[in-house]
């Protein structure tokens, strides 16, 4: 399977990937599905934090292995994945959440990747004003330093996310796609 001209951004919650992959399809011409609509899309409209609290972080992961899957048959598209998309649950409480190879391959083989990146102070502070997601640990910081090589490790490219504008984004984004 090719890339199928598609882009996929990934970055931690709150990094501004849902804003930024709507303006550049608008930009690009190109559909944009997010991630996150889809998984609830396929649970019949439950929020994401309902699908946690009923089949688990495993079957939330599984949900979203799967809606990759779909994605991956599309074509000239933009993909907002969420901030756990190269993330396996544990499989014990005891233990921690891991890489996630099977979704690393799915989104490689499907997409050219883009990494936000967005300082580890402005994500905790963004995350801590979002009462619409369900809390991911306790030690948000630890996730955060544990997931952040992972993005890195899929990213064909890296944008900082500094002060610049959304709109100013967009065209790094679309400069840098040139």
């Amino acid at each position: 399977m090719s890339k199928k001209n598609n882009i996929a951004f990934v970055g931690a919650r709150g990094v501004g990937k849902s804003t930024i992959a709507r303006m550049v399809a608008q930009e690009l011409y190109k559909t944009p599905f997010c991630m996150d609509e889809l998984i609830q899309y396929e649970s019949n409209g439950q929020s994401i934090e309902h699908i946690v609290q009923s089949e688990g972080w495993n079957g939330f992961r599984d949900l979203e292995f799967h809606v990759l899957e779909k994605l991956s048959k599309c074509s000239n598209s933009i993909i907002d994945c969420g901030g756990g998309v190269l993330v396996e649950a544990p499989k014990t409480p005891k233990d921690e959440e891991t890489f996630s190879d099977r979704k690393f391959n799915q989104l490689k083989d499907c997409a050219k990747v883009i990494y936000l990146r967005r300082p580890l102070e402005d994500l905790i502070h963004i995350v801590e004003l979002d009462e619409n997601r369900p809390s991911l640990s306790d030690d948000y910081k630890l996730l955060l330093e544990r997931r952040l090589p992972w993005y890195e490790k899929a990213a064909d490219h890296i944008v900082d996310l500094e002060q610049n504008s959304a709109e100013e984004m967009r065209d790094i984004i679309i400069q840098l796609l040139k």
